[in-house]
């Protein structure tokens, strides 16, 4: 039986689009990490395939998405067979 192993990177905006997560760890000087489409095709040289890729985003009380820092991100899960 084939048993997989998964990552979950969330990116958000810091001048581009940048990895601030993995597997919910933040990662250390995120800002001025590669960008989140770096960090996917280094990813995807590793071995790891994307399957799911997510936008958030918050909104205020009237419905008006926040311009904010924070207040967007995207997350992407990845998954990969374990040796």
């Amino acid at each position: 039986m084939e048993k997989w192993e998964y990552l979950i990177l969330t990116a958000f905006w810091s001048n581009g689009w940048k990895v601030r997560t993995v597997n919910g760890r933040t990662v250390a000087n995120w800002r001025e990490g590669p960008s989140v489409f770096d960090a996917m095709a280094i990813l995807g040289d590793q071995g790891w395939e994307m399957v799911q890729m997510q936008f958030f985003s918050t909104f205020d009380q009237s419905g008006r998405a926040l311009e904010v820092e924070g207040s967007q991100s995207y997350r992407a899960a990845f998954k990969r067979r374990k040796a």
